[in-house]
This record gives C-alpha cells, structure tokens and sequence, in this order.
C-alpha cells in the first residue's frame, strides 16, 4: 500500500517551495501522490530529473555525510561560497538533508545548475545507502566520524559502516572520494574498501586533502584575532568562523574548489568573504558581552571541540551555557 501520508507531506513541501508546476513539474504533480515512498525517491525522482535536466551538467560535488558535529554545516557552505566563484550552484538549505530534504534539494536543481552540492545526513544503518542511490553522486566527501546519533547506529563502528556507504557507492560507480588524510578513520575506511586502487582499477579513487596534507597551519587567535586563521602556501586566511575545528572544513573547501578550476587565491577570496548566520561557528557582539554561537546542535564529539575552543579564549570572565 502507497504511504500516502509520507507523499503527501512531499506534495505539501512541493507547493510551499513553489515546485508544483515549474518547468514542467506540474505535469508529474498527480503521479508524485499515486506512488510509493520508495517509487518516489528511487524512480520517479530520477526521471524528472534526467528528462528535464538532461543536458545540464549535474555534479554532486559533496555528499556531506553530516551528524550536527564539529560546524560541519559550515563546510558544505564554505564549498558553495568557493564553486560559485566559477559556477552555478545549487546547494542544500539549511539541514534539508533526509528522505525529504534531499529530493526537495534535487527537485531545486534546474537547466541553469552546473555543479550540485547535496549535504546527506544519517541517523541509522542503511540511511546514506538510501540517499545515494536517488542523489547519484559523481563526487563525495565525507566529512568526519564522530559519536553521535549512537542510539540509532548501536555503537561507533556503526556510524562509521553507515557513512561508508557513500564510499562504497562510489567505489561501485568508480566515482572519486575527497578525503582528509590527516583523518585515520576516514582512511582506515578507505582502505578497507580499496579505495586507492586494485588489480581491475590500477588507479585511485581518492582525492586528498587536509590541513597537514596542504601544509596549513592554525595560527594563534586572541582578542585582536578572535577568527579562525590559517597560513597556507604563504598565504594568511582570515576567517570568520570561530574554532580552529574549522579549519578542516576550509581546507576542504579549497581542496574541491581547486579540483573544478578555482584558483588558490579566489577560494581564498570566497571563504574570507563569507560570513556564517546559521548559528554555527558564529561571533556576535553586543553592548555588554561577546558571544559565541555554536548551538544548532550538539553530540559528545561537537561538544569537546566546542568547549576545547572555548577554553582557549581569552577574556577575564567566561560562561558556557550547555544545551
């Protein structure tokens, strides 16, 4: 039986988003209501998108594997901020990165798109395996392992068995990874899939970055330096995100920037001008205080950054407010 109620709240999400009746979206409207959750996301989704979009170039730069750790919502904009220098992109808002967010991200791709950078998100085993097959990446990149979402993943292994669903995606499709080799997980993850290379594909799969692989390094923040910093290639980059566990995230940036064409110096242009306003990594000040904000959401890994971070800041009273 159709799980009406699931497709429904796609059809109401459609409308809202103004997707019912554009470019021919309308026509398929009736149908999106007919059929399965599943006939949804894996089949219809797919042919709109290959019959309407067939001669745009759809490139899922980053399949963010995201878990609310670590700002990582920062680096799937720090990348749209650096593509966008060169290309048009569509990319997720906000977290619209589950069953319903990332067809809604994919229904907002259009002839105009050059590069798509579609954040996923999991929660349990099988969710990434999910989502890739209606995402179709040619890139992916995950961003780190952490302990989060521990419930529904039963321990650490599982978080990262479930994230490597996207590297066992690609090494299916024979699509490349960017990856943080200064991140033993992540490379454990690699390897164990054999992601380098083998005896039927003698080459890699792999494109690397990472602050120690690009010879960056985090300089000193302190009152007249509140941002993150980083000094790479001869190079200052004046952030202005809060907490050197950014600086993963702007490497990355520059390391996907780089791959599709955009000059050292433009991505650096493009991250200092970017000003995160999604309460992550955020610095406001008021007339009494200055305030820190990084309070989307929080796990135990985010959080030991986060107060890592904070307890290197300099001021003469300091107070966390935990959630």
């Amino acid at each position: 039986r159709p799980h009406f109620n699931t497709i429904s709240t796609y059809v109401r999400l459609l409308e809202e988003k103004g997707y019912v009746g554009h470019e021919g979206f309308g026509r398929t409207y009736q149908y999106y209501a007919l059929v399965s959750r599943e006939d949804f996301k894996k089949k219809t989704l797919r042919g709109v998108i290959s019959k309407y979009f067939n001669n745009s170039y759809l490139g899922v730069v980053s399949s963010l594997v995201r878990e609310e750790e670590i700002s990582l919502d920062e680096l799937k904009e720090l990348i749209r901020e650096v593509l966008s220098v060169k290309y048009r992109v569509t990319a997720t808002e906000g977290n619209l990165n589950n069953s319903i967010g990332v067809p809604l991200t994919l229904l907002r791709i259009n002839s105009e798109t050059q590069l798509a950078v579609v954040e996923m998100g999991a929660s349990h085993p099988g969710d990434i395996k999910e989502l890739v097959e209606v995402a179709l990446p040619n890139y992916g990149l995950i961003t780190n392992v952490g302990k989060a979402h521990l419930l529904g993943f039963g321990s650490f292994e599982g978080v990262k068995a479930t994230k490597g669903e996207l590297y066992d995606y690609l090494r299916r499709t024979a699509d490349k990874a960017f990856i943080n080799v200064d991140n033993p997980h992540l490379c454990q993850m690699a390897s164990e899939r054999n992601m380098q290379h083998d005896s039927e594909r003698p080459y890699s799969l792999l494109l690397p970055y990472g602050l120690d692989y690009q010879g960056g390094v985090v300089l000193f923040s302190d009152e007249k330096h509140p941002f993150l910093r980083i000094l790479c290639g001869g190079v200052i980059i004046n952030t202005n995100l809060v907490g050197s566990y950014n600086a993963d995230n702007v490497m990355a940036a520059i390391a996907v920037g780089v791959h599709f064409g955009v000059s050292f110096e433009d991505a650096v242009k493009a991250i200092e001008a970017y000003v995160p306003a999604n309460k992550r990594s955020q610095m406001t000040k008021t007339e009494r205080n200055t305030l820190i904000i990084d309070a989307y959401n929080a796990n135990p890994t985010s959080m030991a950054a986060a107060l890592e971070n904070f307890s290197n800041v300099s001021a003469d009273c300091k107070v966390a407010m935990l959630g």
